[in-house]
C-alpha cells in the first residue's frame, strides 16, 4: 500500500510490534478454544435452532471457534495478511469496539438475513470485515489506489466464492463448506463501521474546524 494507514499517525513499518498485538490476541483466543476441543466448539458455534432457543451468545462466540487446525491456520494467515496490508494501530477501546461490532455483524447478519445458514464457525467473516473497514477507509479518505484495488479484488473473490460450491479439496482441508455469506456479512459490517466512524469524524471537523484528513481517531 502506498499510503499504509496514513490516518493512523503515519505509515508504520511491518516490524512495528503495535500492529500485530490485536490480531495476535484474536488468534490466541481462537487457538485456546481450538485446544479446548469439540466441547468448546459445540458450546460456542453458531447454531440457528439453539440461538432461537435463547443461546444468543453464539452470535458472537461463533467467530472464535473453528472446525479444525487447518481451518484455524487459514484464518490466522488471513489476520497476518490484514496486519501486513493495513498496518493499523488502534487503542484498546477501539479494538474492543471493533471486535464486538464485527462479531455481532457476522452473527446477526447470518441469523437475520441468511436463513439457509444453520451453522457457522470461524474468524474469516470478521477478517473480511477488518479488510473492508481499513482498506475502505484508505481508499475513500486517502485516495489510496492500492487500497481501492485490494477492495475490488476482495469483493471479486467473495462474489466468485459465492457463485460456486466449495471445492472438494478445500472442504476436505477445513472440514466443511466455506460460508461465503459470512464474508459478505463481515464486509457489510466493516463498511457500516467505517461509515459511522467517518460520519463522527466529519461532525468533529465541522465543530472544530480542523482539517478532516488530520483528525486523530481511536477506532
Amino acid at each position: 500500500m502506498l499510503h499504509l494507514a496514513g490516518h493512523h499517525n503515519g505509515p508504520r513499518p511491518a516490524a512495528d510490534s503495535s500492529i500485530w498485538t490485536a490480531p495476535t490476541v484474536w488468534a490466541a483466543l481462537a487457538g485456546l478454544l481450538w485446544l479446548a476441543g469439540d466441547g468448546a466448539r459445540d458450546a460456542l458455534a453458531f447454531s440457528r435452532p439453539l440461538i432461537a432457543q435463547g443461546e444468543w451468545w453464539r452470535l458472537a462466540t461463533c467467530n472464535f471457534v473453528h472446525l479444525g487446525g487447518w481451518h484455524l491456520l487459514l484464518d490466522v494467515l488471513g489476520l497476518l495478511l490484514w496486519a501486513w496490508l493495513c498496518r493499523v494501530r488502534v487503542g484498546v477501546a477501539g479494538w474492543l469496539l471493533r471486535t464486538i461490532c464485527l462479531a455481532l455483524g457476522v452473527g446477526l447478519g447470518l441469523y437475520l438475513f441468511v436463513p439457509g445458514v444453520v451453522g457457522y464457525v470461524g474468524l474469516s467473516g470478521m477478517i473480511y470485515g477488518l479488510l473492508a473497514l481499513d482498506l475502505g477507509r484508505d481508499a475513500i479518505v486517502d485516495r489510496d489506489g492500492f487500497a481501492a484495488f485490494c477492495v475490488a479484488a476482495i469483493v471479486a473473490r467473495v462474489a466468485w466464492a459465492m457463485s460456486a460450491p466449495t471445492p472438494a479439496w478445500e472442504r476436505a482441508l477445513i472440514g466443511g463448506d466455506v460460508i461465503g455469506a459470512a464474508h459478505v456479512c463481515g464486509m457489510v459490517a466493516g463498511m457500516l463501521y467505517t461509515a459511522v466512524a467517518l460520519g463522527g469524524q466529519w461532525f468533529r471537523h465541522c465543530r472544530t474546524g480542523s482539517h478532516f484528513r488530520i483528525l486523530g481517531r481511536n477506532w
